[in-house]
This record gives structure tokens, sequence and C-alpha cells, in this order.
């Protein structure tokens, strides 16, 4: 009997033991159910938010694109300049330019048109105080291009003139 009891006793224990086992697999069942599902709505959220994302910088990359895009330019080609350059008087030198201005729009154009007389003094007055070591090499001709930029800017503000164009360049 007393052995009967402890089988009864030990079947007892494993029936507890068992059922405390089972509460706890399924503790850990519902537990790790609950840590997959927030893994899976966590990956949901940061995907979602990917995408929102990646669709608004689309938007903005086009409108770049759009803003990047040179609108066509207009040339204006300037009258014929020809001046001396200040110098020795017994060596005179003669600077020969033809210049094309890059415009923004044909309206742009119109404004530059009527203030040729005033664009054709500013040059004038500029390019007879050069010398002939003024204009030698590349710097020259940059420096030379940059100067004619800023003073026809100065004249046709608020038309904005992009580039001064050297279509040709004659010292003699």
């Amino acid at each position: 009997m007393a052995e009967d009891k402890k089988v009864e006793e030990s079947k007892e224990s494993e029936k507890v033991e068992t059922e405390e086992g089972s509460e706890e697999g399924k503790k850990k069942k519902s537990s790790l159910i609950v840590v997959i599902l927030i893994v899976i709505l966590v990956l949901a959220i940061s995907t979602a938010g990917f995408l929102v994302l990646k669709s608004g910088d689309s938007a903005e990359d086009e409108a770049k694109k759009l803003q990047a895009q040179p609108l066509p330019s207009v040339f204006f080609e300037m009258p014929e300049i020809i001046v001396s350059l200040s110098g020795n008087s017994s060596n005179i030198r003669y600077l020969k330019l033809v210049l094309s201005l890059e415009i923004a729009t044909a309206e742009d154009q119109a404004v530059v048109e009527a203030q040729l007389p005033k664009i054709t003094d500013e040059y004038q007055t500029y390019l007879r105080q050069l010398r002939l070591e003024d204009l030698r090499g590349s710097v020259g001709t940059y420096r030379l291009k940059e100067a004619l930029l800023l003073r026809i800017n100065q004249v046709v503000q608020p038309v904005e003139v992009k580039d001064v164009l050297l279509k040709e360049m004659l010292v003699q």
C-alpha cells in the first residue's frame, strides 16, 4: 500500500509538473508569438516608411531635373568694335572685337537692343584704357570677357546677360 501511495503520489506530481510545464510552454509560445508579431509590425512600418520617402524623393528628383534643364538661350550679335589701345604714341595698336551676347529670353534681347548705345559707350571707354600686355594669353582674354560681362550687366539691369562670347579678337 505504501508503494501504491508512492506510485499515486508520483503520478500526481507528474501530472502537476506536466500541467505546470504545459502552462510554461503555453506562456513561452504566447510570448514568442507576441515577439514575432512585434517584429513583423516593425518591418511592415519601416518598409512603408521607406516606400513613402522613396516616392517623395523621386518627385523631388523630377522637380530638380526640370529646374536643371537649361532654357534655350538667345544670342545677340553686337556690332563690330574697333578701338586703339593705350600705350606708346609712336606704336599705335588697334583692337577689333566681334562679340555675341548670351541672353535668357527674346524679351531680354529687346532690352539689350534698346540699351545698345550705352553698352557701346561703356565698352569703348573700358577698351581704350587697355594695353597690349593686358590682352596677352588666355588669362588676358578671360579677364577681358569677365570685365565686358560685368559692364553689360550693369547697363542692362534687371536683365542678366549670361555670357559674352568672343567671335573675333584681333590686335594689330
